[in-house]
């Protein structure tokens, strides 16, 4: 037993297993939460989750089992944007593990030629992609529904997506988090990389502040620095959402995200004797776990009706998910992460970036059939359950496989190691 405590969290190859299968779950959550959300509001914005807590311990308090079984699942769906936490906290992980064991041997200039390559080029890729399915489908809608190619190119139903500055925008990257009409320009999903940008320009100066700090004061930096510009936000413009864009994808306001990850990478590699004693009992595993679910519903019941309380919902959010992945990777793999489902999972979160890409084209057809009225009909159930999901996945490999996402291992047709740092791995 003592061995078991003492043995390192990162093994030799530096993989972990469990951080792929987080990813592909992540990115199902959020695939997921897409199509839920299209079909559920259409391009109206969804109510806060607190909204979908309410109605569920409604459903529970009337001793409705069905209506409550149905309120718990749209809860599970409404919160499927919170798969992009996820990602900010593995990437913090990932991230710090490997700069922290080659202590210092790659230079900054090699990290960014490296990163900044594997971020930038799919989501050139991604913006490519869905401009090619607007007009691919603008094509088809000019016999079948009448009006100008460019008229259907720009707009699908009263939705105005397409105009040059919004294409001109999605191309420049930065232009997306300056203006709120230019969030989603054009392709809705990629709206993270800017932010993700942002963390990889400064992670040289944030690992070295880890370093210094310790993980501990580093990830409490972190959520002080949040809550704080969050704070400044409500008492500028009277509530998040009025600047919504500049919280959603501007430095530091969600630094916590990425900063307890790294605090959480960096413990791994040089405290793992500590983590694993910490968590060696399932008691202690339970306890992490409930801690972490408890701070994410928390966080997650404070929004605009908070007033400045709600500058602590998304860090108290992140928390409770840092509380669960930290329970995930610290146990060792047994037969559960090493069952055909977990394997399966985590092929998929080694191409969760190329997922994410494939997954808009199918996306913005749903939308199409949805606002041609076409939703709940035999064609459109065919359409989500043969094609929305099954073929975001097997699309996304040979994407991942042109744009050099693979790991190494699966790039020479190798059976996958014990692990899960990919570098095609999304944010």
């Amino acid at each position: 037993m003592n061995e078991s405590r003492d043995e390192p969290i990162i093994p030799a190859d530096g993989r972990l297993i469990t951080i792929d299968i987080l990813r592909g779950l992540a990115i199902l959550w959020v695939v997921v939460y897409h199509l839920w959300g299209l079909s559920a509001v259409g391009y109206r914005l969804l109510p806060a989750p607190r909204t979908y807590y309410e109605r569920f311990w409604e459903r529970l308090r009337d001793g409705d089992g069905l209506a409550a079984s149905t309120a718990f699942t749209d809860l599970v769906f409404r919160l499927g944007n919170n798969g992009v936490t996820v990602f900010m906290i593995l990437s913090g992980i990932s991230l710090t593990i490997s700069a922290t064991r080659k202590r210092g041997a790659v230079s900054a200039s090699q990290f960014y030629a490296l990163r900044l390559r594997k971020l930038l080029i799919p989501y050139w890729a991604g913006w490519a992609i869905y401009v090619a399915t607007l007009a691919i489908v603008a094509l088809y809608r000019v016999p079948a529904d009448g009006g100008t190619f460019r008229h259907n190119f720009e707009y699908l139903g009263l939705i105005h997506q397409g105009d040059p500055h919004q294409l001109i925008a999605g191309l420049l990257i930065f232009p997306r988090v300056l203006e709120f009409n230019y969030l989603f320009a054009p392709a809705p999903a990629l709206w993270f990389v800017p932010l993700m940008l942002q963390y990889y320009l400064l992670f040289p100066v944030l690992q070295r502040l880890v370093e210094r700090m310790g993980p501990l004061a580093f990830a409490g930096a972190g959520f002080v620095v949040s809550v704080g510009f969050t704070a400044w936000l409500i008492w500028e413009y009277g509530s998040v959402g009025a600047r919504g864009y500049y919280w959603g994808g501007l430095f530091p306001f969600r630094l916590f995200e990425f900063a307890i990850g790294m605090s959480i990478g960096y413990a791994m590699v040089t405290h793992p004797r500590v983590l694993r004693r910490a968590f060696a009992s399932a008691p202690a595993l339970l306890a992490l776990g409930a801690l972490g679910l408890g701070l994410h519903t928390w966080g997650s019941w404070l929004d605009a009706r908070s007033g400045y309380w709600e500058s602590f919902g998304y860090p108290l959010l992140t928390a409770g998910f840092a509380a669960l992945v930290l329970a995930l990777v610290v146990v060792r793999p047994g037969v559960l992460l090493s069952s055909p489902p977990a394997r399966l999972m985590a092929f998929v979160g080694t191409v969760s970036y190329t997922v994410l890409i494939v997954n808009e084209v199918f996306r913005h057809v749903n939308g199409y059939l949805i606002v041609q009225g076409h939703q709940w009909s035999a064609g459109w159930w065919w359409y989500i359950v043969v094609l929305y999901v099954p073929l975001t996945v097997v699309f996304a490999y040979p994407l991942a496989a042109v744009l050099g996402l693979l790991p190494a291992s699966q790039a020479r047709g190798r059976e996958p190691t014990r692990g899960a740092t990919p570098p095609g791995a999304p944010p």
